[in-house]
């Protein structure tokens, strides 16, 4: 049967090795149903080969008791068949746990962490291992303390969804990274605080951050007070940018900017930059405009 809808012959012969019951089951009255619930939650060619392949125990799930409720309940968590696939394929083994005893109390519990509705279908389907875990680790909760969130804000929900979808070993690297750069524990967690998407950050990429933003005249404890910096990109905005206040300043014979007028230029709108408010304003904009060009060109180069 299974044969009938594209599975290849390794695919079938995996399948049949991992559930050999199946070879005594009625293809019409029990596989066939179970397949078409699939096919009609959106499971077409490969990705049902891939689905069943990984999991072939779902074929030997009874449809009425267990897959067609299973089905019923996260549809309605993911709210959309796109969400819903996407989960199934990165963690199949969802469908081979028991609805009532671990799938609803583990959604009960990060319900109660804040993720509900649209929030919770893109945070499960971002990491859908989750929903194997009813709570944090020690070392998890720990973290977010030290982060300290207030629960009901919105951004504690992301940084939840940060540290619940991450190996914590590559967490604590990270902060240990923020700090080997000179940033002292408290800035660190004011950074995380303020900017969680900094986590994601490598050693590499926060130090020639780092270098780029104190050789431009800025202390570590300014930056540390507004993570944009670190988090803004630092071949797309931050070096060109800084290469055309450099060449301003060195024309005009001046020292460095001021950090809170340096602040506000990196962060402005790159229509404002580049238009008469900066680079088409200055007496030497053909000179700026080529820097910024350079730039911006070999940004994109180093990023391809």
């Amino acid at each position: 049967m299974v044969s009938k809808i594209g599975f290849s012959r390794d695919e079938i012969a995996k399948i049949m090795r991992t559930q050999p019951t199946l070879l005594k089951t009625s293809a019409k009255r029990v596989l066939e149903p179970k397949i078409q619930l699939l096919k009609d939650l959106g499971f077409e060619g490969g990705k049902l080969a891939k689905l069943l392949t990984v999991r072939p125990c779902i074929m030997g799930i009874s449809l009425e008791n267990e897959l067609l409720p299973k089905m019923t309940f996260l549809g309605r968590i993911f709210q959309s068949k796109d969400l819903l696939i996407k989960a199934l394929l990165k963690d199949p083994t969802i469908l081979c746990y028991n609805l009532e005893k671990i799938l609803k109390p583990l959604v009960a519990f990060w319900e109660g962490c804040g993720f509900q509705g649209t929030e919770l279908a893109k945070f499960l389907a971002i990491n859908p291992g989750v929903l194997i875990r009813a709570s944090l680790t020690p070392v998890q909760v720990d973290l977010l303390h030290k982060i300290a969130i207030d629960k009901g804000s919105k951004m504690y929900k992301y940084i939840v969804s940060i540290v619940a979808n991450s190996r914590m070993e590559t967490l604590e690297s990270k902060i240990d990274n923020l700090q080997l750069c000179g940033l002292s524990a408290e800035e660190t967690w004011e950074l995380a605080r303020a900017s969680p998407s900094i986590l994601y950050l490598s050693e590499e990429n926060v130090k020639e951050k780092k270098k780029t933003l104190v050789n431009t005249g800025l202390s570590l404890n300014f930056v540390a007070k507004h993570p944009r910096l670190i988090s803004t990109s630092l071949e797309k905005l931050l070096k060109p940018r800084f290469l055309v206040l450099q060449n301003m300043n060195f024309m005009n014979g001046e020292g460095h900017f001021r950090p809170k007028r340096l602040f506000t230029m990196l962060m402005m709108p790159e229509a404002k930059f580049v238009t008469e408010k900066i680079i088409k304003g200055y007496h030497e904009s053909t000179t700026l405009w080529t820097v910024y060009e350079n730039a911006i060109a070999k940004a994109s180069v180093s990023v391809n």
